[in-house]
C-alpha cells in the first residue's frame, strides 16, 4: 500500500496523511505545514533559506548533494537548415544570396530614386492644388460688397468672454 505524502510549504518536509496544520489564505491558496513550528515562522515571515533545518536552506547551500543524482547536460548541435520567411519563397532568398553587390546596388538606387520621384510628383500636386485654391479666394472676395464683410471691433454684440482683469 503506497501512502500518499504531501511537502510542508515551509520546511519541505513529508507529512503523512492525518498528520500536518492545512491554512487556507483569503485568496483561496492552500497552504500544508507539517507542524506548528513551520506554521508559526511562516506567518512572522521568515525565510526558510536562513533557517538551517530546512530542506530550501540544504539545497541552496549545496548539503544534499547525494541526494540528487546529477545529470550531465548534454548539447544539443543545430542541424543548419533554410526555410522561407513570410513574404519571400526559399528560391527568391537564394537568388538574393547568389546575387552580386553591384547589382543588389544598383536595384536598391533604382527603388530609392523612384520613391523619391514618387514624393516629389505628391509635393507639386500638393502645391499645385493650394496655388489654385487661394486663386480662387482672391477672386471670390473681391465680388463680395464692402458692407457686407463683418469686421472686427464693429457693429454686432459681443460674443465671448472679455478677458478683462479684475
Amino acid at each position: 500500500m503506497v501512502l500518499k505524502t504531501e511537502l510542508c510549504r515551509f520546511s519541505g518536509a513529508k507529512i503523512y496523511p492525518g498528520k500536518g496544520i492545512r491554512f487556507i489564505r483569503a485568496d483561496s491558496q492552500v497552504f500544508l505545514f507539517a507542524n506548528s513550528k513551520c506554521k508559526r515562522y511562516f506567518h512572522n515571515r521568515l525565510r526558510p533559506a536562513k533557517l538551517t533545518w530546512t530542506a530550501m536552506y540544504r539545497k541552496q547551500h549545496k548539503k544534499d548533494i547525494a541526494a540528487e543524482a546529477v545529470k550531465k547536460k548534454r548539447r544539443t548541435t543545430k542541424k543548419p537548415y533554410s526555410r522561407s520567411i513570410v513574404g519571400a519563397t526559399l528560391e527568391v532568398i537564394q537568388k538574393r544570396r547568389t546575387e552580386k553587390p553591384e547589382v543588389r546596388d544598383a536595384a536598391r538606387e533604382a527603388a530609392l530614386r523612384e520613391i523619391k520621384e514618387r514624393i516629389k510628383k505628391t509635393k507639386d500636386e500638393k502645391k499645385a492644388k493650394k496655388a489654385e485654391l487661394i486663386s480662387k479666394q482672391k477672386t471670390g472676395k473681391g465680388n463680395v460688397p464692402k458692407g457686407a464683410l463683418p469686421k472686427g471691433g464693429g457693429g454686432g454684440p459681443k460674443i465671448g468672454g472679455g478677458g478683462s482683469k479684475r
